[in-house]
């Protein structure tokens, strides 16, 4: 019997993100919540519906699913998946979810989640999602995935300037994974920080996880409890084996912030 499971948590990453992709969006410690590209901009976003009643909403595929794929966690415990979004409307900005299914396996119950707002996604923003779901069988061989867009919104800005591209005075590498510890079904990511801001700040990180030709797999939340100071900082940072996709290249392993 098949499952639909909704994704517990969106990733952003907005279209100007630098390139190499392991961009980490600062945080300074005094904040307690993070402002996402785009909702600072000088207009305000406004319903297309309320401002534009007499116009067609943009199609469903203008919000393109780039790239999907999924695989078996290396523990066999868990089915995990990335995606990555990109809104592909050169006007309107959009606010969605994502529903994966996946029928031919059992998953189990905490699974099921409404799927979450991927936040006001500009034209050309992008959105790099990944996760995992415990199995209650085996994973079978021919398996049916599935991957769309629910929820669907479009918003106007409303007077003002579209935001200016950020420079990002963050990013993160990783230097090495060790030895998983099979009794706690952890494994530990060694990673660099380097912090080019004046002051430190507190990182809301995920790693993304990709096969070798590029295709996201998996991706997880990871969380950093101290402040990371200015200049280079390697912390060790604890994962679950579930979340990690049997056929992942380590080595490209992608930070991005997490929303």
């Amino acid at each position: 019997m098949g499952l639909a499971v909704s994704i517990l948590a969106l990733v952003y990453v907005p279209l100007w993100a630098p390139d190499p992709a392991n961009f980490v969006e600062p945080q300074t410690v005094g904040e307690a919540d993070p402002v996402r590209p785009g909702d600072d901009a000088a207009g305000e976003y406004v319903a297309l519906a309320e401002v534009r009643p007499e116009e067609e909403p943009p199609a469903v595929a203008a919000v393109a699913i780039e790239a999907f794929g999924y695989d078996v966690s290396v523990d066999d415990m868990a089915f995990t998946w990335g995606a990555s979004i990109r809104n592909t409307h050169g006007e309107y900005t959009a606010n969605f979810g994502l529903q994966v299914t996946v029928e031919g396996v059992e998953l189990y119950e905490n699974g099921e989640y409404e799927a979450l707002d991927s936040g006001m996604t500009p034209p050309g923003g992008e959105v790099r999602v990944g996760g995992a779901f415990f199995m209650e069988d085996d994973f079978p061989s021919d398996p049916v995935v599935d991957i769309k867009v629910v929820r669907l919104e479009w918003f106007a800005l409303d007077g003002g300037m579209p935001p200016e591209p950020q420079v990002s005075r963050q990013s993160a590498r990783l230097d090495g994974v060790d030895e998983r510890d099979e009794a706690s079904r952890r494994m530990q990511l060694s990673v660099t920080i380097t912090n080019t801001a004046a002051h430190a700040i507190r990182p809301s990180l995920s790693a993304i996880f990709h096969r070798a030709d590029g295709t996201p797999v998996g991706g997880v939340n990871l969380f950093l409890i101290e402040p990371v100071p200015p200049g280079d900082s390697t912390r060790e940072l604890e994962i679950w084996m579930k979340d990690v996709p049997t056929g992942a290249d380590l080595s490209l392993t992608e930070f991005v912030p997490t929303w």
